[in-house]
């Protein structure tokens, strides 16, 4: 028996490889595979995320992004570049997490 394909609508970074048994279950699963997320959705992913734990933390608006970021990159140990004006920076929760 056969498991309906699960409905990925709107996934960018998921491909579907295969059905496969599973013994456990006794019945075929579907197999994915996740892909990488580009760098500059990955970075836009990360600045509304970003801004929204700012709005959560201080009840208000950022004044502008580079307050966003001020904030989150004081997180971050002393010496950590600032990559804002790179053009495929890494964001800081990449780098807070490295």
């Amino acid at each position: 028996m056969n498991v309906d394909l699960i409905n990925f609508y709107g996934a960018k970074n998921v491909e579907f490889d295969e059905f496969t048994y599973v013994e456990e279950f006794g019945t075929e699963l579907s197999v994915f595979t996740l892909t990488d997320i580009p760098a500059d959705e990955w970075n836009r992913k990360a600045c509304i995320q970003n801004t929204k734990m700012f709005v959560e933390t201080f009840n208000r608006e950022p004044k502008d992004l580079d307050e966003v970021y001020d904030w989150i990159y004081s997180f971050l140990p002393k010496g950590v570049k600032d990559h804002r004006q790179e053009e495929n920076q890494p964001t800081a929760n990449e780098l807070a997490f490295a």
